[in-house]
């Protein structure tokens, strides 16, 4: 009798260890799958976030456009705007004098802080203006428009989009995205 409860007991503990592998291996195969949706779904709530953040920041720049006293209050508080948008870049907005030099008159972010700001060489603006196009770099250690590349590595800044602000058929000033 002994001998048949052993052999019973050895035979359900051997059903149990498979059933249990088994269910393992269902519960692996579910959790992975639960996992690649979940990760589909955050990127597809990422996706429609984007235009909606980017709704956004039109928004709050349109308002300030319209609320601000002075110039010098909107320049500063679209950069802050764009900088809060990007989240850990740094936006400066610098505007043309009568002699045509730029002039710093707003900035936002960690790059930008104190002594690190640099005026932007007017060649470069000229160049912007003649293509009627941004100027965009991922390596600015390396970019031919950098004069200064100790400035660039020691502020840590690795990449910069500067765009030309138009005013009709001129040239007001020029915004520049640092990260």
């Amino acid at each position: 009798g002994d001998h048949r409860d052993l052999h019973s007991f050895s035979t359900r503990r051997s059903s149990d260890l498979y059933q249990n592998g088994s269910l393992y291996a269902d519960v692996l195969v579910h959790a992975a799958n639960l996992e690649r949706e979940v990760a589909a779904r955050q990127q597809t709530e990422k996706a429609l976030a984007d235009p909606a953040r980017q709704a956004s920041l039109i928004a709050q720049v349109g308002a300030i456009l319209t609320r601000s006293d002075t110039a010098q209050e909107m320049l500063q508080r679209c950069a802050e705007a764009l900088a809060g948008y990007l989240e850990g870049a740094s936006a400066g907005i610098w505007t043309l004098d009568e002699v045509g030099n730029s002039q710093l008159q707003a900035n936002a972010g960690p790059a930008l802080d104190g002594e690190l700001i640099r005026p932007i060489p007017l060649a470069r603006i000229g160049a912007m203006v003649k293509e009627r196009r941004p100027h965009v770099s991922n390596d600015l250690a390396n970019d031919p428009w950098i004069d200064d590349k100790d400035w660039v590595k020691s502020a840590g800044i690795t990449a910069c989009a500067a765009y030309p602000l138009m005013l009709e058929d001129r040239l007001a000033g020029v915004l520049a995205v640092y990260a």
